[in-house]
C-alpha cells in the first residue's frame, strides 16, 4: 500500500523540479543598460523570465531586459552600465 504513495511522491517531485521555476541569482538594476557583450536576444514576458534564461545558459554572464519591447539580451560578459530608463539589467 505504501508503494503507490511513494511513487506518487516521486512523480510529484519530478514534475515540480522540471517545471522551469528557478530563483534567479541576479540583482536587478533599474534604468541601467550594459551595452556590449550581446550574443543573443529574444522576446520574453518579464524580467524574471529573462533572468531565468540567463541562468540556464552557461555562457550568460549578464542580461538587459527592454521593458518597452519586452526583449531580453543575453551577454557573455558584464559591461559597464549606462543610464537607460527602459532597461533593467542583471
Amino acid at each position: 500500500m505504501k508503494l503507490p504513495i511513494i511513487l506518487f511522491a516521486i512523480f510529484f517531485l519530478l514534475i515540480a523540479a522540471s517545471s522551469g521555476y528557478a530563483n534567479n541569482n541576479f540583482d536587478f538594476y533599474y534604468n541601467e543598460q550594459r551595452p556590449g557583450g550581446d550574443y543573443t536576444n529574444f522576446d520574453v514576458r518579464n524580467v524574471d523570465e529573462c533572468a531565468r534564461e540567463c541562468e540556464r545558459d552557461r555562457r550568460c554572464q549578464a542580461f538587459d531586459f527592454d521593458t518597452y519591447n519586452r526583449r531580453c539580451w543575453l551577454k557573455d560578459r558584464v559591461p559597464q552600465p549606462s543610464n537607460n530608463r527602459d532597461i533593467i539589467s542583471g
